[in-house]
């Protein structure tokens, strides 16, 4: 499939479903990720993947910590920015303190762990290898 051409999925508002329909950003995004759920899917079974999504989504709604599951995201990309970088670096682009970005760090890493206790484990020992490195 072209990267920006894609047949809708309500043909209704189509006017000839052959003719190609020029695809957003977002929309190109999203079908590269569907792809890739459904390659993930062939790898590890549908079953599996579908407790992977559901548990994302259960995530990323928790009204306990929204950005728990943008955490959780970056972390999956290999992204370890919010683990290796200081709590004055975060802060400094919000309007939050120190002492408040780390409180919020650590709910979200509270709440991944409630979702994604694996993930949780192993950012306790990054983060534990972290604070004793030189």
């Amino acid at each position: 499939m072209s990267a920006n051409r894609f047949v809708p999925l309500d043909l209704s508002t189509a006017k000839n479903v052959a003719a190609p329909v020029e695809r957003s950003e977002a929309a190109s995004i999203v079908g590269e990720i569907s792809e890739r759920l459904i390659e993930l899917a062939e790898v590890t079974g549908e079953a599996r993947t579908q407790r992977w999504v559901m548990r994302l989504a259960a995530l990323c709604g928790s009204p306990e910590c929204p950005r728990a599951g943008w955490v959780y995201l970056r972390l999956c990309t290999g992204n370890l920015d919010e683990l290796t970088a200081s709590h004055a670096d975060h802060a400094a682009g919000m309007a939050r303190s120190k002492q408040g970005e780390h409180q919020e760090h650590a709910h979200a890493m509270r709440v991944i762990g409630l979702h994604f206790p694996e993930l949780a484990h192993a950012i306790a020992e990054l983060e534990q290898r972290k604070k004793t490195k030189p």
